[in-house]
């Protein structure tokens, strides 16, 4: 009797070690986690035009583009998060056709951004030209 003691006494242990270890995992945040609060994005981007650096990289190379969105928000579809807006292309990009195009860009794709008030726009567009005159 007193193995199938220890035995029944063993099982409640481990019942009880993974009842706490799958309660600790759902209180972790999500990797590229998103706030919640809609109210908390809309005022991070609110009033900005904002520069994602989106990762485009594959198994075989690393590549990275960017994207410029006006209007921008977070919106959660299918259980992704993306980052939609406007698009906003420079008059002197060959890209003139995606201006004003409604964009979506997954939230777990973007490496960094950078968002704008309209000064800050105007001086980044004129670097923008110089640096892609060179």
């Amino acid at each position: 009797m007193t193995g199938m003691t220890r035995v029944i006494g063993a099982m409640v242990f481990l019942v009880l070690l993974a009842t706490i270890y799958s309660l600790s995992i759902e209180q972790l945040p999500a990797e590229n986690s998103v706030p919640d609060d809609p109210i908390i994005s809309a005022k991070l981007f609110e009033g900005k035009t904002v520069l994602l650096h989106v990762d485009r990289s594959s198994a075989l190379e690393s590549k990275e583009s960017r994207r410029l969105l006006k209007d921008v928000s977070i919106q959660k579809l299918g259980g992704r998060y993306f980052v939609t807006g406007e698009m906003v292309v420079p008059d002197d990009l060959e890209y003139k056709h995606y201006r004003g195009v409604s964009a979506g860009i997954a939230w777990e794709e973007v490496s960094e951004y950078r968002s704008f008030n309209n000064e800050q726009l105007v001086e980044y567009m004129k670097y923008w030209k110089e640096y892609n005159e060179d």
